[in-house]
């Protein structure tokens, strides 16, 4: 949450301006930028739990290999080249993903198959929105920058609500180390 917070002040300093106006939600990326924002946080959210119950190997192959989702939208949608590499890459990564996942015979870890899933759909169909948003509605360098600065500011939004309530339900503690490493990064 801090990370997305120090995200959209570095921003908005190299960019010479405040981008988040009044009028901002008029603009026609908008709903764009906030759905981006949210899936930001709920997928750095699901990372950090599916590390936890599937361990860093899972998650990491489920995250990587999700790039295979916008390059298989890139070649339907704007007609990237196709290849033979391209297209094992692609059927590959499925597999790859599920095999990562199963549980070894005589294994005691509790592995289920969702989270990576949905971490794998997560991640891939994040990424093509980036690239569908940027082909669509961002032409220019500065309107790209304001179009980052506005999803970092609702994954904050989103953030600091979700942090709020687990903090008051005393799910979670302040730390300042936590807010020391959100600033690093």
């Amino acid at each position: 949450m801090v990370n997305y917070i120090v995200c959209v002040i570095t921003g908005s300093f190299f960019l010479g301006d405040f981008p988040i106006q009044t009028n901002s939600v008029q603009q026609a990326w908008a709903p764009w930028a906030i759905l981006m924002g949210v899936c930001f946080f709920s997928l750095f959210f699901l990372i950090g739990y599916c590390t936890k119950k599937e361990g860093i190997t899972t998650t990491t192959i489920a995250n990587k290999l999700s790039l295979v989702i916008p390059v298989a939208f890139s070649i339907v949608l704007y007609g990237e080249s196709v290849n033979t590499i391209k297209i094992a890459g692609i059927l590959i990564a499925f597999p790859a993903v599920y095999f990562s996942t199963r549980q070894k015979e005589g294994e005691k870890k509790t592995n289920h198959l969702l989270l990576p899933a949905i971490l794998f759909l997560g991640s891939g169909l994040l990424d093509t929105l980036v690239k569908y948003v940027e082909q669509g509605y961002l032409k220019s360098s500065e309107l790209q920058a304001s179009y980052t600065i506005h999803s970092f500011s609702a994954a904050a939004i989103v953030g600091v609500l979700t942090v709020g309530i687990l903090y008051a339900r005393k799910k979670i503690k302040f730390s300042w180390k936590n807010v020391l490493a959100g600033i690093c990064l």
